[in-house]
């Protein structure tokens, strides 16, 4: 609504308001009759409670926003045939903003009118009661606004409410995880010390079976080799003996070969 949104400020005297009436009901076709709408209307409308009291400002009377859409709410049902108390008591009770958006829905009958009124009533008794009456309280935030307002908030207190639930229950299922991962992680160390444990036990056993075998055979070798050196030795022995006898048997060769000698030459002296 971008006429009566530029009304959204509006602040004026009675004469103002109906102006500001008649160029809405211009702008959209309401039944706003120019030569019936003056500031008379407006002040007789605001005494009989068909819309809320002014403000007031020193000695002047000052309306605003929701003077405005409650006085073209008024103009239209009257058009309709509604009553002024229906009028009245629907305007009274709604917030400004649903004056607003109602303006361009169809026209509600009367007894919609009371049936709204039968169902917001006691909420407005049970606030009112322990608000102050003042007549600032029937300017832009009336008692409808405040009843809206503090609807509005209260939805508000209970989705904060419901999103700290959701967090803490976020929260709660992220510390389970948490230890979920945790207990696993424990478990998984657990389980590599195990392995690493065992793995150490049989990386020793087959060391010592290594060790062992190493020197088996080193033993099996060395008595290889005494056994091989003893018959070396033995052969060396009887090689080195019969070498001594043939040396013998020579040197008795060469005293025989040499008293041979000695008696040929003898022989060849005579």
């Amino acid at each position: 609504m971008p006429t009566l949104h530029r009304f959204i400020n509006f602040k004026g005297s009675a004469s103002d308001l109906s102006d500001a009436a008649i160029k809405c009901g211009e702008d959209y076709g309401f039944k706003v009759d120019p030569d019936k709408t003056n500031e008379r209307l407006v002040r007789y409308y605001a005494a009989e409670g068909v819309i809320d009291r002014p403000d007031r400002v020193g000695r002047d009377a000052t309306y605003n926003y929701r003077h405005l859409l409650q006085f073209l709410t008024a103009r239209r049902l009257v058009d309709e045939g509604l009553s002024l108390s229906a009028i009245g008591d629907h305007n009274l009770q709604a917030t400004t903003a649903e004056l607003a958006e109602n303006l361009n829905k169809p026209a509600p009958t009367e007894a919609e009118l009371l049936v709204n009124s039968f169902k917001s009533s006691s909420i407005s008794k049970k606030t009112s009661s322990s608000m102050p009456t003042s007549k600032s309280m029937r300017g832009p935030m009336a008692i409808p606004d405040v009843l809206a307002e503090v609807k509005r908030m209260k939805e508000d207190w209970i989705q904060e409410v419901k999103s700290v639930q959701r967090i803490r229950q976020d929260f709660d299922h992220l510390r389970k995880e948490l230890q979920e991962q945790r207990n696993i992680t424990q478990s998984a160390q657990e389980h590599f010390h195990e392995t690493l444990t065992k793995m150490a036990h049989v990386s020793l056993e087959r060391e010592e079976q290594f060790m062992r075998h190493i020197g088996q055979m080193i033993d099996e070798h060395t008595h290889i080799v005494r056994n091989e050196s003893e018959q070396l030795k033995q052969m060396v022995h009887e090689t080195l003996h019969r070498l001594q006898d043939h040396a013998n048997q020579m040197e008795q060769r060469q005293h025989q070969t040499l008293d041979a000698l000695d008696r040929l030459q003898q022989q060849l002296l005579k």
